[in-house]
């Protein structure tokens, strides 16, 4: 975000319904609920113009969706790390769905198994303690549990390939970004990405794992600015670039 700002571009961010400091209504969270917060947080800021928009992880899914049913709001899209339907990891998402136990398998293990999962995630960073502050602080808050098993029992991670192909169907510029350390989106999801959306330019940053922007935000932060400011046709000088079919294909060190 500080980055962007320096660029002189205008930055929002927000948590979804379940996250941070949002509310936590008793509510299915499912695709239409996700789509919808996006869709009124613009309107009530009176954001009318298309916007650029990127989505990490699961909120790539909620980017992709509201593009393909918004592409008149939509002048830009990134996605890095992003989810095609569930995570690789299935384990815990097949559980949540038993019948009769799956609510209570949620909060004797897929909630450990969540904050196991975020820890290992954020524990390398530089700023381990203060993300992992911010996580601990919200899973406190009455809700997060139910948002968590509505999230994986309704059909917010299922199959996104048609809304991927909607894209592909658009004249937009869109840019995929991945590290190859990624042990939640595989490579073959990726693969499958760019399938259903060719003239995406892909960005593989070598090293990175689920959070490049995190893990290395000196390379994911050149990326983005040169994509928005329409200069991703000027790779970095590090940069390796071959290009493909539709897109463009560059390969980065993230170390």
């Amino acid at each position: 975000m500080p980055a962007l700002l320096d660029e002189g571009f205008r930055v929002l961010r927000y948590n979804q319904y379940g996250r941070g400091l949002s509310d936590r209504p008793k509510v299915e969270y499912d695709r239409a609920l996700y789509g919808k917060q996006l869709h009124e947080l613009l309107d009530s800021l009176g954001i009318h113009e298309p916007v650029d928009l990127l989505g990490h992880s699961f909120g790539a899914l909620i980017a992709v969706r509201f593009t393909a049913h918004n592409p008149l709001r939509v002048r830009k899209l990134v996605l890095h790390s992003p989810m095609i339907d569930k995570l690789s990891n299935t384990t815990g998402y097949t559980l949540s769905r038993m019948p009769v136990v799956g609510r209570f398998l949620t909060r004797v293990l897929l909630m450990p198994l969540a904050i196991k999962r975020a820890k290992a995630l954020l524990h390398p960073l530089e700023n381990s303690d203060q993300y992992l502050s911010a996580f601990n602080r919200q899973i406190r808050y009455k809700g997060f549990e139910h948002s968590l098993y509505s999230m994986l029992t309704t059909d917010a991670m299922d199959d996104h390939s048609e809304y991927y192909a909607a894209l592909g169907e658009q004249d937009r510029e869109i840019a995929l970004v991945w590290g190859t350390e990624d042990n939640n989106i595989s490579r073959t999801m990726v693969d499958t990405i760019r399938s259903l959306v060719p003239q995406a330019h892909y960005y593989e940053i070598d090293g990175a794992g689920h959070s490049p922007n995190l893990e290395s935000p000196e390379v994911f932060n050149e990326i983005i600015i040169k994509f928005l400011t329409r200069t991703v046709s000027a790779p970095p000088a590090h940069q390796a670039d071959s290009t493909e079919p539709g897109g463009t294909d560059h390969r980065l060190n993230g170390v």
